[in-house]
């Protein structure tokens, strides 16, 4: 089993592959938050591609990956 915390991203813009034993997870997290009152004005942007790949310790039949999104409460 392998845990990816992408908190903010959507499944569908998260990518999963394996090819030759490794598992790749990848996408692009686009987003900004602006928080704006009367005395602060202030503005973050996350963004930007991201790609992991992990090696697995075992061959996998790639037929039986399954995904599985969580959201944290």
């Amino acid at each position: 089993m392998v845990t990816v915390e992408l908190p903010g991203m959507k499944k569908e813009d998260i990518d999963v592959s394996l090819h030759d034993g490794c598992l790749s997870i990848s996408g692009e997290r686009k987003g900004e938050e602006k928080l704006e009152n009367t005395e602060v004005y202030r503005s973050e942007r996350f963004f930007g591609r991201f790609q992991r790949t992990v090696t697995l310790p075992a061959a996998v039949a790639a037929a039986q990956i399954k995904r599985n999104t969580r959201t944290a409460s």
